[in-house]
């Protein structure tokens, strides 16, 4: 094999290692959990969103989908000022897609006071009702974006 094709090879596979290395160190745990008192048929239950993150996450936007039989009381969500103190949270609800969609968006001057602070714990918290036909079911999350605005030099 020639110098030229050698030197070429050796170069793609540079690039390769430097690719996948590259996707790999992007990759990071960013969950969102949800966790509930006893849910009872005919009784409210609070429902707290919890976001465990190991990047920076300065804004987040999400829709909440509640299972058949449980229903958003209007004005109950809360976020935790611990978390979430220097942001403006957003909710909407559509009750005929039972679903709570919630935008947290930073309104830090500085973009590096803008992130959700500690990485893991409560964020927000919201009550629902469930109904006398609530007969158990899954809130899901769908559209989760999360954006991390801390660095100050921009995209």
């Amino acid at each position: 094999m020639s110098n030229i094709l050698k030197s070429v090879y050796t170069k793609l596979a540079l690039l390769a290692v430097m690719l996948f290395s590259g996707i790999a160190s992007v990759s990071a745990d960013n969950v969102l959990t949800v966790s509930t008192e006893e849910i009872l048929p005919g009784e409210t239950c609070t429902i707290s969103v919890n976001l465990k993150n190991s990047d920076a996450v300065s804004g987040l936007n999400l829709d909440i989908i509640l299972p058949d039989g449980m229903s958003y009381v209007d004005d109950s969500f809360k976020h935790d000022a611990s978390r979430v103190y220097n942001h403006t949270p957003m909710v909407n609800y559509f009750d005929l897609e039972n679903t709570l969609r919630v935008g947290i968006f930073p309104r830090a001057s500085k973009p590096q006071y803008s992130a959700i602070k500690l990485n893991d714990g409560v964020i927000f918290t919201f009550v629902v009702n469930v109904h006398e036909k609530f007969n158990n079911g899954v809130i899901k999350f769908d559209n989760v974006a999360a954006s991390d605005g801390t660095d100050p030099s921009g995209i």
